[in-house]
């Protein structure tokens, strides 16, 4: 999920409002994710979530709840909230896979994810699925 260009917000609001906010950010995500999932910023003002056990609708609906919470987050001497795009990417368990390749493929996928809902618009959601055919085994 991704909140901004850092380098704009750093420039216009100062870093310490923007690690401010990004701190309101991780506490709220903190306070509103399951004890099994994972939220750690990823960068300036990115934060990745791990959803453990959750599909994609199920994802969805749980970013919808993040995005209202984080509405209400604001930055020094901005009235409007911060504004969540955020990119999807559900992890494909398969025995035959090996786990590292599954997780470069789910963080590479999660990328694409919001580098696309990034090119759509601020506040865009985008899921990419596996793509099955080219991680097929042989």
């Amino acid at each position: 999920m991704h909140f901004g260009r850092s380098a704009a917000l750093i420039k216009e609001f100062g870093e310490a409002a923007v690690e401010a906010a990004m701190e309101q950010v991780g506490q709220l995500f903190t306070a509103n994710i399951r004890s099994n999932d994972l939220a750690f910023r990823y960068d300036t003002t990115t934060v990745a979530i791990i959803l453990g056990d959750t599909a994609e609708k199920e994802a969805l609906l749980a970013v919808e709840k993040l995005r209202k919470l984080v509405a209400d987050v604001r930055l020094t001497g901005k009235d409007q909230g911060v504004q969540l795009t955020a990119g999807l990417a559900e992890a494909v368990m398969r025995t035959a896979y090996d786990p590292v390749d599954i997780v470069t493929e789910v963080i590479n996928r999660a990328e694409q994810a919001l580098h696309d809902a990034l090119t759509q618009g601020a506040g865009s959601i985008v899921s990419l699925a596996p793509n099955l055919a080219s991680a097929a085994v042989a």
